[in-house]
């Protein structure tokens, strides 16, 4: 089985803020699903810099 190329490409990280104090309206929740996400970016990370 071929493995495929990892992309890279030479942009820099952005940070962004976003205001707490006016976020706008509630549209949905991640709360339910935080530790699946958080094992889904545990594994690609670690796949990245193993």
């Amino acid at each position: 089985m071929a493995q495929a190329k990892a992309h890279t490409n030479n942009l820099p990280e952005t940070v962004v803020s976003v205001a707490v104090d006016q976020p706008g309206e509630l549209v949905g929740s991640l709360a339910q699903v935080g530790q699946t996400i958080a094992e889904a970016l545990d594994e690609l990370l670690s796949r990245t810099w193993g």
